[in-house]
């Protein structure tokens, strides 16, 4: 780690001053067509306001050394892959300006962003394969999340304040592999044509403030793992929830749910059931003995009768 606090040819660009840990991954020296970095470079302000840069790098002359802090840090953050920014508490939150055309960013990672200015140009990057941005104050997410085709992970956990997907998400992300909105306690459903992810194999929706599920749910064919525990309102599975051939995991535990469907007996892949608190499950359907793959199911909590 190379403490550069104290050589006054080097200033801290105004976006780090709030600005905690910021990472780089796969930098590329322009004129010298070499790698400088194996695996990462790291920014980081320590608590006394000391500021400190570590890199991983091959032989480099010190010639460069100036080179690397000025066009990486300062002006080239759009030559980033990947991205994690985390900011100091109680202090002004604004992402970088530049952030908005690093057009290589394939990860972006921030969590609790508040009410960040400028994130929301993260959603015009076509290319942003990884969004992961909890915390946000965010209500409603822009429409520019169309341009998003190439997004497989998408983590908006704890976005208190997000209320509604709106109906052009589903077709525009449909290579999306994971979606996670745990704790969008606001959130009181899913879009209708849910099911036309396709490529989904793992939704958290747990702690918001769901009842039930779309019809087209179960059309989400390669679904692995659904977690919907912590939701007050939650009262019942899809009957046909068979169709899950892929499911792994199963989490409802602390919902309202009174039955399971009987096709839960077709779900052979299935690993983990999580019932536990669920008050007003009576009975288990005839037929789970078939489910070799289950392990033990905890029912504590239930009205089910061992």
């Amino acid at each position: 780690m190379f403490d550069w606090s104290g050589v006054s040819a080097f200033t801290i660009p105004g976006f780090l001053e709030n600005v905690r840990i910021m990472e780089y991954h796969s930098l590329i020296h322009p004129q010298m067509r070499t790698s400088l970095v194996d695996q990462k470079c790291q920014v980081s302000l320590s608590d006394s306001g000391k500021f400190s840069f570590g890199l991983h790098v091959r032989l480099v002359p010190s010639s460069v050394w100036k080179f690397i802090y000025y066009e990486y840090i300062h002006c080239r953050i759009s030559a980033a892959r990947r991205l994690r920014l985390v900011f100091e508490e109680d202090k002004p939150k604004e992402f970088p300006a530049a952030g908005s055309s690093a057009s290589k960013l394939r990860t972006f990672v921030a969590t609790e962003t508040g009410d960040c200015k400028n994130i929301q140009s993260l959603f015009t990057n076509r290319n942003l394969r990884v969004l992961y941005l909890s915390g946000s104050s965010i209500q409603r997410l822009p429409a520019s999340i169309s341009k998003l085709r190439n997004l497989r992970y998408l983590n908006l956990s704890r976005c208190q304040k997000l209320d509604a997907l709106h109906d052009g998400l589903i077709n525009s992300l449909y290579k999306l592999q994971t979606l996670i909105l745990h704790d969008c306690c606001s959130l009181s459903e899913l879009p209708e044509d849910l099911g036309l992810m396709k490529n989904l194999r793992h939704l958290d929706v747990s702690y918001t403030g769901i009842a039930k599920f779309p019809e087209s749910v179960t059309e989400l064919c390669d679904l692995q793992t659904l977690d919907v525990s912590h939701c007050k309102k939650f009262t019942e599975l899809p009957e046909n929830i068979g169709a899950w051939k892929q499911l792994r995991s199963l989490n409802i535990s602390h919902t309202e749910v009174s039955k399971l469907p009987v096709s839960i007996t077709d779900l052979f892949k299935l690993e983990k059931l999580r019932l536990y608190y669920c008050p007003n499950l009576t009975a288990l359907p005839r037929g789970m003995e078939g489910l070799s793959r289950l392990q033990k199911i905890d029912t504590s909590g239930t009205q089910i009768k061992e």
